[in-house]
């Protein structure tokens, strides 16, 4: 089978359960007042050789990185958070360096919550990793097994979970200690009424049943029974770099994408008393940025649609004389936009009516896109942008 790297094999489904809240957990208030600015997969790197196919502006980290750290200051909310993959290797230079430049949100009195993610423990460890971002986390409640620790805002409990501590970050695990102080901080936050949000860099709802797709969801059984026992109802994760929201009974998972590739977008989170809405905007890099990061980001992002159309060339080059071939290069490249847009939903209909769809489907059978092709299309999947609910006091 042809191999393709590729980072945009992500879906999004809503799914269905029937777990219910015990009558001995979770009361929830109405004085909640808290917002958050929430992104994932900074991918963060000091190496100006580091761009890739799918993410060209990579080199350009530090720079991205002062914009998007003067626009979440200039929209101050009450916490920033980061579900991991902070750094691009985990390489500690890059580790002091990100620390620095988020010490700028801290020393502004918004406090920063990281989780780990498993490019952080490529060629770093734990010890490494906490010695770098000591002075910027304020770790509240730290597990003595892991990473995870735990951080109030308000009323707010963040659990901000490592989800790599098992094997190094090849696993997406929780030893069974850490399994053990997660329950008792879910029950310690539920008694203090506190309304609770899970962070970890893998999804907990995504195809947890599907054992193809193990390296995306958290491994331990039981978690979400657990999380839903405790009335949990939001989860913030990240790792897949395209973003969607999911939602299983009354939990709902925000995946945050990359905020590096070309949407440059990330996530705004308020909960008004009961009230949770969640939507997602752009980084100001004209507002917030220099010239040469304007000149640079505008450079890479080019780079990445000129990349995207040869990827899409290269999947479809033995059909160049069907007919409907330059109809297939424009489908691929629609469905491409409307899945980074967030628009894939809406338009699932035309793209599957599009004639020139069998054509891609069977160019694209031999490689990794096709299985994730028609499952796209099959299951497409949920405005990643919006998600408003009301947070239920438990049963």
């Amino acid at each position: 089978m042809k191999r393709i790297t590729v980072f945009l094999m992500i879906l999004a489904m809503t799914l269905s359960g029937c777990a219910q809240a015990k009558k001995d957990v979770y009361q929830s208030s109405d004085t909640t007042d808290f917002t958050a600015i929430v992104s994932s997969d900074l991918h963060f790197t000091l190496d100006p050789d580091s761009a890739s196919t799918v993410v060209p502006a990579e080199p350009y980290s530090r720079e991205f990185m002062e914009a998007f750290v003067s626009q979440v200051i200039a929209e101050h909310p009450n916490v920033f958070i980061l579900t991991g993959d902070n750094t691009n290797t985990g390489n500690p230079d890059d580790e002091r360096a990100l620390a620095s430049i988020l010490e700028r949100v801290r020393d502004a009195g918004i406090p920063v919550v990281m989780t780990t993610g498993n490019h952080d423990y490529d060629f770093s460890d734990a010890d490494t990793y906490e010695e770098n971002y000591a002075s910027l986390l304020d770790m509240e409640d730290r597990d003595p097994s892991s990473l995870s620790y735990v951080r109030r805002i308000g009323d707010v409990t963040l659990l901000a979970m490592d989800d790599g501590a098992v094997d190094q970050g090849r696993i997406p695990q929780f030893s069974k200690e850490t399994m053990k102080w997660l329950k008792e901080k879910l029950k310690e936050a539920s008694l203090r009424n506190d309304k609770i949000i899970f962070l970890a860099h893998r999804s907990v709802l995504y195809k947890a049943d599907d054992e193809r797709y193990a390296s995306y969801h958290i491994q331990n059984e039981g978690l979400y029974d657990l999380l839903v026992k405790y009335h949990v109802q939001l989860a913030l994760t990240g790792h897949q770099h395209h973003p969607s929201i999911l939602v299983k009974d009354s939990l709902h998972e925000i995946i945050s994408g990359m905020p590096l590739t070309d949407t440059h977008c990330f996530g705004v989170l308020s909960i008004m008393g009961k009230d949770v809405s969640f939507s997602t905007e752009p980084i100001d890099f004209s507002a917030y940025g220099s010239q040469q990061c304007v000149s640079d980001m505008a450079a890479a992002d080019q780079q990445a649609v000129d990349n995207q159309l040869a990827t899409v060339e290269e999947l479809l080059k033995n059909a160049k004389s069907d007919p409907l071939y330059e109809q297939g290069k424009s489908l691929l490249l629609n469905i491409f936009t409307a899945l980074k847009e967030g628009s894939l939903g809406a338009q699932a209909d035309t793209f599957r009516d599009d004639p020139a769809l069998a054509l891609v489907q069977a160019q694209l059978a031999d490689t990794n896109y096709g299985p994730w092709l028609n499952d796209l299309l099959a299951s497409p999947p949920a405005d990643p942008n919006h998600l408003s609910f009301v947070w239920q006091d438990g049963a």
